[in-house]
């Protein structure tokens, strides 16, 4: 059966089409659906290359003999459909719009490697009836998040709780089976979230149906991230899991990527972004950053005088544990050598360790530096050159020992500083002549 309409078609109540064959709305056609018609389509495909105006119409796809088609190049855009096609499947060949709801009561929407926009809902997905994509193709929703609790924006099965307010949010469901780590595979089920405000903290719980997990024990389950529009993805460990309802659930994480579910990698004690060193006035400061921690003990930070052998303790420093946030440690070294190797030993819970590459701190070499004298001291300090005669030119600076200054730009008469006003402890004097600096360890008792 071929329908074509070529100026206006006034479409009433019912419109039934039952029968196997093709209904076309050629171009320059223009179907106007009012009083809340439904446009039944029975084991029929359908192409739309005019001008349907939505309103409240419905499409009610029906039948169980035949795979069935919606295309066109018109305006596809549409109030409601409704499946209805037993075990087959209907097959999008053009990106469209829903406004209302796409209600699923049997059959398989096939995206087909086109772009399902969704102003309303996906209603009735079930583990028989549902929309898939395994080709290509994703359905989109966009909706205003401000303070969302437990909020599933369109029914696309990612639910989002927040206390921030993420903005204008677009989520993207699609179907193919994203490329983990070892080359794995993830399930059939991705979602990319994507928040107007990007430095947002979510709870996110992910969804996804028995079909889709691609040969991944249910057991094994994980959540991966990725940060750089899926060319690479990260496993996270998640906070809660339950495989009658069928998520995963993880908390207190940026939404802002694109998300999936797949075996459990390799375990590791911890994702290493950073480490690093600086020089300062008081000492070498060592800081590095986690991305990820799984069943971490402590950081041992150690320090080797030539990088190959008699690495020292200098501390241990407990882990978090169990972390997918960015968590950051520091340790700052106040008696350096001149030229310092540092490395991190990672251990985890079970007593297995790994090395981190190594950070080399040199500081400069001070031949004619003047010193401090009497050092420790009680209330007064003189500087003084290597031939002990006082230093007379430059500018001085006292910082405690947790690197705050507590004596600025001082120029004094002589080169004694009256320290009797400071309680006793360590602090680092930094001497400034014309042309030089220097920063000795100073002791006040």
């Amino acid at each position: 059966m071929r329908v074509s309409c070529f100026l206006f078609a006034f479409c009433f109540s019912v419109c039934s089409l039952i029968a196997q064959g093709k209904f076309t709305l050629l171009n320059g056609a223009n179907l106007v659906c009012v009083d809340d018609p439904v446009l039944h389509f029975s084991d029929m495909n359908t192409y739309f290359d005019g001008m349907i105006e939505p309103d409240q119409s419905i499409l009610h796809y029906s039948g169980s003999i035949y795979d069935v088609e919606i295309d066109g190049s018109g305006n596809m855009e549409f109030y409601k459909i409704i499946l209805d096609i037993g075990s087959t499947s209907l097959f999008q060949y053009a990106d469209l719009t829903i406004y209302d709801r796409l209600t699923f009561n049997s059959g398989i929407w096939e995206l087909n490697l086109s772009t399902l926009f969704l102003e309303g809902i996906l209603e009735n997905e079930s583990e028989v009836s549902y929309l898939t994509g395994q080709f290509g193709g994703e359905v989109v929703k966009t909706e205003v998040l401000n303070n969302p609790i437990s909020v599933n924006p369109g029914n696309l099965g990612s639910t989002i709780s927040s206390s921030d307010n993420l903005g204008v949010t677009t989520i993207r469901r699609g179907h193919v089976a994203q490329s983990l780590a070892s080359g794995s595979s993830g399930v059939f089920r991705y979602y990319d979230v994507r928040p107007t405000n990007q430095s947002s903290v979510a709870t996110l719980r992910l969804f996804y149906r028995d079909q889709e997990l691609n040969g991944v024990p249910e057991s094994e389950l994980d959540l991966w991230r990725s940060l750089d529009q899926g060319l690479s993805f990260s496993a996270l460990l998640e906070d809660g899991q339950n495989t009658l309802e069928n998520w995963l659930e993880i908390e207190g994480v940026n939404p802002k990527a694109i998300w999936t579910m797949g075996g459990a990698p390799s375990a590791v004690p911890l994702d290493l972004l950073l480490f690093q060193g600086e020089l300062r006035p008081v000492g070498n400061q060592l800081s590095w950053v986690t991305a990820q921690e799984v069943n971490t003990d402590f950081f041992e930070l150690q320090r080797s005088l030539d990088g190959h052998s008699n690495w020292r303790v200098l501390t241990n420093i407990s882990a978090a544990g169990n972390s997918h946030s960015i968590l950051t440690y520091s340790w700052l070294d106040e008696d350096p050598p001149q030229l310092a190797y540092y490395r991190l030993r990672m251990v985890d819970l079970d007593g297995s360790f790994t090395y981190s590459p190594l950070v080399v701190l040199e500081r400069k070499k001070e031949s004619s530096a003047p010193f401090l004298f009497p050092n420790p001291t009680t209330d007064w300090v003189e500087i003084r050159n290597k031939d002990n005669s006082l230093f007379s030119e430059g500018t001085f600076r006292l910082f405690n020992a947790i690197g705050q200054q507590v004596l600025a730009d001082v120029v004094p008469a002589s080169s004694r500083l009256d320290l009797g006003s400071f309680p006793a402890g360590t602090y680092w004097l930094e001497i400034t002549s014309s042309q030089k600096q220097w920063t000795h360890k100073l002791v006040i008792h």
